[in-house]
Formats: C-alpha cells, sequence, structure tokens
C-alpha cells in the first residue's frame, strides 16, 4: 500500500471521534483509523460505544482504541466525550434520527473542524421527489451547515452497499430464480464494498485535515457500477445457476404509482435504480481520494460474486 496523504500531517496532531463506533459501518472505519497506516498521525481515535465489554469494543481497544461509554441522549455525556475532538465520524444507523441530532448539538458545542455526518449511501440531492430518511438527512446537513463555526461538513455518498447487493430489498428472488427488476436490465447502478467505504471515510478525513479546500462538501465515490445483466452473468459463471431477470414495470408508471399513491418508504430504492440515478460511474471523486487504485483496490462486483 502506497503512503497515504496522512503523510503530509504532524504525527498525533488530531484528535478523532467516532459515533457508532462498533455498529456495522463504523467498526469498519474504526479499524481503518487504527491501522498502521494512519493511526500515528492521530492523538488519539475516540470510540463512543454502548458496552465497553462487547467483542468489538475490546477488539478496538487492544488496536489503540480509547473507549468511551457514551448515552446519545445525554446532552450533558456528549459535550464531555467531545471535549477536545477535532474530527466527528458519525456513524450511526438505523431510524433513531433524535441520537443523531443530539449527536450534532454536541457538535455545534465543541471545537470541532471537520464533520462528517451519516450519509453512506444513496445521492439523494437529485432524486426528484421527498422520501422522509432523505429529507432528514438534508435537514441534518442543512443545519451542520449553516451552524457550524469554522465546521467543514463532508457527505459522503456510495450508492448501495455491496454486500446486500443479493438481497431481497433488491429484488433479488432466490427461490424462484428471478430478478424483479424496474426498467431495462441494462440500467446501471453503484455498489460499494463496506470495506472500502470505510478506507475512503478515513482517507478524506485526513486529507481534508491536510488541506480543506481541497476536498467538496458532497463525495461520490464509485466502488462498483454494474447492470442486472452483467449481475446475472456473474453469478452465472460462479454458481451456473440460471435466474431470469423479470421487468415488472416502466419507470415512468413506477415513478407515479410510488410517488402518488403507495408512498415512497417501499419502492424509491428500485425506483432510483431504475432511473440510472444511482449510477456514479462517471460523477465521482474516486481519483481525487484514490488515485490509480494506488491507495487500494475497489471491490468490483465479480470479484464480490466468487464470495456470495
Amino acid at each position: 500500500m502506497s503512503l497515504p496523504m496522512s503523510a503530509y500531517l504532524s504525527r498525533g496532531q488530531y484528535v478523532v471521534a467516532i459515533a457508532g463506533s462498533t455498529g456495522k459501518i463504523g467498526y469498519l472505519i474504526s479499524k481503518v483509523f487504527l491501522s498502521p497506516s494512519y493511526r500515528p498521525f492521530y492523538s488519539e481515535v475516540r470510540l463512543f460505544v454502548r458496552d465497553t465489554g462487547s467483542l468489538k469494543a475490546k477488539e478496538l481497544a487492544q488496536l489503540g482504541g480509547t473507549l468511551v461509554k457514551v448515552d446519545m441522549h445525554d446532552h450533558e455525556a456528549l459535550n464531555k466525550a467531545l471535549k477536545g475532538v477535532d474530527v466527528v465520524i458519525n456513524a450511526l444507523g438505523g431510524p433513531d434520527h433524535e441520537a443523531k441530532s443530539k449527536l450534532l448539538d454536541g457538535v455545534l458545542a465543541s471545537n470541532a473542524i471537520l464533520y462528517i455526518p451519516s450519509e453512506y449511501g444513496v445521492d439523494h440531492r437529485f432524486n426528484g421527489f421527498e422520501h422522509i430518511l432523505w429529507t432528514d438527512k438534508q435537514k441534518h446537513v442543512s443545519r451542520a451547515r449553516s451552524e457550524g463555526v469554522n465546521l467543514k461538513v463532508i457527505a459522503i455518498y456510495v450508492g448501495f452497499f455491496l454486500e446486500t447487493a443479493f438481497s431481497p430489498a433488491y429484488g433479488v428472488d432466490k427461490e424462484n430464480k428471478r430478478y424483479n427488476i424496474i426498467g431495462s436490465k441494462d440500467t446501471r447502478t453503484t455498489y460499494t464494498a463496506m470495506e472500502d467505504i470505510a478506507r475512503a471515510v478515513v482517507q478524506i478525513t485526513t486529507m481534508a485535515l491536510n488541506s480543506p479546500s481541497s476536498i467538496p462538501d458532497d463525495i461520490r465515490i464509485a466502488g462498483t457500477t454494474v447492470s442486472w445483466e452483467e449481475i446475472n452473468r456473474f453469478m452465472h459463471r460462479e454458481s451456473g445457476e440460471e435466474m431470469q431477470i423479470v421487468s415488472l414495470d416502466e419507470p415512468q408508471s413506477f415513478r407515479e404509482k410510488t410517488i402518488q399513491k403507495e408512498g415512497t418508504n417501499g419502492n424509491a430504492r428500485e425506483l432510483l435504480m431504475s432511473e440510472g440515478k444511482i449510477d456514479f460511474s462517471v460523477d465521482n471523486q474516486n481519483e481525487l481520494i484514490n488515485p490509480g487504485e494506488k491507495l487500494w483496490d475497489w471491490t468490483t462486483m465479480e470479484q464480490y460474486a466468487k464470495n456470495v
């Protein structure tokens, strides 16, 4: 692995705090911060946890992380935990928007200079319709940017997690050997492996600390971008199993049903996939943060199919 941008930072200069540090994505982000490539450049990697005795928490502590037991709904506890922090990584998942809001309260009251909110999904700025999850995220980021004093806020969009690509939530019906899709089988969608997301978050953080103006406020990364036709080909090559691609509706018709009649909760992802709005293959910052894949190789769908 080539020397990361952190080589340009003074050793041990910054304190980073990670909320949700033992969660699905937070755990991976924490491990990258604590890896030999990055750990020497942070004086402290502070890990907010609910249970200091969990297996993941103990592992992270052994790697050099500082465990801080925090109730994310306790204003005073959060303020104390954020004292002296330069960077806050929000890796809180799930629908607990109150916890995320409380964390932001603490960030705004602190002297933090960099905040990465809990995005790590679709780029909801251009969807063309509202969804409660996205509107909450938009309000969160807008507040951080408008109320933060000398606070850089970087939203990171990754498409879908590569690890969820073959789940029923994305139209995969293994029992009936079908991919149930909307629109064309040739429309492409971006997926990014969680380990690649973690690497990108840490690299973006390090680069932003070194030169804030060099990093845009909104970043798209694209680990791998493929169509259903390509997915089917990769999977057939590895498993030998025949799957049928079945288009259930056209994008325009599905959009009308989703927005006007059925709401957006159940079908929003399928709609965006069908309209090509999660294709980040052209408009992304991959080369900015990982030029020529010199820091790491992005995981492709073809590689992932070999291990499913």
